[in-house]
């Protein structure tokens, strides 16, 4: 983690294997820097990749989405000063996997799925965020999003129930073939 120019920089790297494991199991987090529209580097093998990733993808992401944005909201609830950047992060994850659950579709920009969802207020959180990484939460807003945050964990649960995606995903044995190959290649190399 870094700061910027004022903006919080969160970068970290994974060795491949446990990056396709965790996305066989539903990891959203790694889901989302495959799939996802922002990426520091682009290669051959990430071309590859995509499509396989794209064809695993599972109603497993639910566990996933679920899990980390309730662990982020109890951090967010037992937090002296809570921030306005906790409950974005809590509300994009929340967002993220109902669309992802309801689509196939992986969309992470939250200006993007607010309003369609039924949250239009979360533009006023993402512009007191823009205004500063730290900004507090007023008492009105934390108030307010308590209901708000319960309906976006219910979306998500609701379309869980909804969702055109298999509960497993379909093509382990392709994602594991390509990890075969590209570490061939590696060696060839």
């Amino acid at each position: 983690m870094e700061t910027l120019d004022g903006v919080e920089i969160d970068y970290s790297s994974n060795e491949i294997a446990p990056v396709l494991a965790g996305i066989l199991k539903g990891n959203g987090n790694y889901i989302e820097r495959i799939l996802g529209p922002i990426l520091l580097v682009t290669t051959p093998e990430l071309d590859e990749l995509r499509p396989l990733v794209q064809a695993s993808l599972s109603r497993r992401v639910h566990a996933h989405c679920r899990g980390f944005a309730g662990g982020i909201l109890r951090e967010l609830q037992a937090a002296e000063a809570p921030t306005a950047k906790a409950l974005l992060y809590v509300l994009r994850t929340t967002l993220t996997g109902t669309h992802l659950l309801r689509t196939g579709v992986v969309v992470t920009d939250l200006g993007q799925l607010a309003t369609p969802y039924g949250f239009p207020a979360a533009a006023d959180l993402i512009a007191a965020k823009r205004a500063g990484e730290r900004v507090l939460l007023s008492a009105g807003a934390r108030t307010h999003w308590t209901s708000e945050i319960a309906r976006a964990f219910d979306l998500l649960d609701q379309s869980l129930d909804r969702s055109p995606l298999p509960d497993d995903p379909p093509n382990r044995a392709a994602v594991e073939s390509w990890l075969i190959t590209l570490r061939r290649r590696s060696f060839a190399s």
